[in-house]
């Protein structure tokens, strides 16, 4: 398909997203752990900073489709997180490492918005 006539993708990031990525960061402050600052990903073993994602989030710029693809995967792969103690509110060992990376990558807004965002990208391809 034609460059002229692909159908534009609104890459940008919610306002949920935002507030997400802030809560991340200070859970990442306050407690000195979680969302570490390199994570790997892909079969090429490719670095990924989680901290500089929730930064860009956070300065609400626009991520770039390779950017949403990864948010993406890292959301599809630890969902398993999410029912890991310490996730909730009111479990043992609130925040989890996995609830700070959660927010960090732009919580469960994030990965509404990164599957609507990746579904637009797949069909225009």
């Amino acid at each position: 398909m034609s460059q002229e006539f692909k159908n534009e993708v609104d890459l940008s990031v919610s306002k949920g997203m935002i507030a997400e990525a802030k809560r991340g960061l200070a859970w990442r402050e306050e407690h000195g752990r979680g969302a570490t600052q390199v994570g790997f990903f892909g079969f090429f073993g490719a670095t990924w900073v989680t901290a500089a994602v929730a930064r860009q989030i956070i300065r609400n710029e626009g991520l770039s489709e390779r950017t949403w693809k990864r948010v993406y995967s890292f959301f599809s792969r630890p969902e398993v997180d999410k029912k890991a103690e310490g996730f909730s509110p009111g479990e043992k060992g609130y925040p989890s490492n996995g609830r700070i990376a959660w927010a960090c990558w732009g919580g469960d807004s994030g990965f509404a918005r990164a599957k609507k965002i990746v579904a637009q990208l797949d069909k225009d391809d």
